[in-house]
């Protein structure tokens, strides 16, 4: 069993038989959490749009819950005070690096494996390993060219973004990503849908979620269009078409 969450930008909850998988959690309203389930925490980076401070709220010792932070957001002695957070706390936290491998477990001891890749803004994506599933939040790792910069900034991010995949290549070896959550940033206007299309023509993907959209939920359907046209009508229809925040999918939607 699946089940995927949109929360809002590029917030999304997935459960799963035994855990649920919170990424980078900005705003929106979350559900209620089975206390049997174990409850892994994503933050990508510390940029308030991606990391939102009430998710520490979320830690209760009648449930299991894991965080997992990128290494740059701030997790200093003075940070844990003002956060209320216990140096009990801290065992449950898991402060990560980009282009390295961590092995968590669920309640039953069974084995989560977690690769991190560098983004090409702040922070990590993730690749989660469990029973099978595999599941990719890029985070902020995207190939971020803007018609502002220069030729050769672009042309560098451009590379940048190439090279990430191919070490995403490297990790599922020949294992298919079941789902993926990718920016699909509006402001970078025809530029926008650039990432996307690379990654659906380089990773093998089922179900592709568009994320950090600032609710710009019509750029999908442009996205789908664009796909349909430079790689084929196979690769959108791996598209899911996002419409509001709170939005859900199970098995027979999205896998």
């Amino acid at each position: 069993m699946i089940r995927v969450q949109y929360i809002g930008h590029s917030g999304f909850l997935v459960e799963m038989e035994q855990i649920y998988l919170l990424f980078d959690y900005d705003k929106g309203e979350l559900p209620e959490f089975i206390q049997e389930k174990k409850l892994f925490i994503f933050v990508s980076h510390k940029h308030q749009d991606h990391y939102n401070r009430e998710i520490w709220k979320l830690k209760n010792h009648d449930r299991e819950v894991c965080f997992v932070l990128s290494k740059d957001v701030p997790f200093s002695a003075k940070q844990r005070e003002l956060l209320g957070i216990l140096e009990e706390d801290c065992k449950s936290v898991v402060q990560v690096r980009a282009n390295e491998c961590y092995f968590l477990e669920d309640r039953k001891g069974e084995s989560i494996r977690i690769d991190t890749l560098k983004s090409t803004d702040l922070g990590v994506a993730f690749l989660v390993s469990y029973k099978g599933y595999k599941i990719y939040h890029a985070g902020d790792l995207n190939r971020w060219v803007w018609k502002g910069e220069s030729e050769v900034w672009n042309r560098d991010m451009a590379e940048r973004y190439t090279i990430q995949l191919k070490k995403l290549q490297e990790r599922l070896k020949t294992d298919k990503v079941t789902i993926a959550f990718l920016p699909l940033d509006p402001r970078q206007e025809e530029e926008a849908f650039e990432g996307i299309c690379e990654f659906l023509e380089k990773i093998s993907v089922e179900k592709v979620f568009p994320m950090h959209l600032w609710e710009n939920y019509g750029l999908i359907e442009q996205c789908i269009q664009v796909v349909t046209s430079r790689l084929s009508k196979k690769e959108a229809d791996k598209i899911i078409r996002i419409t509001r925040m709170g939005q859900e999918w199970k098995n027979e939607h999205c896998l």
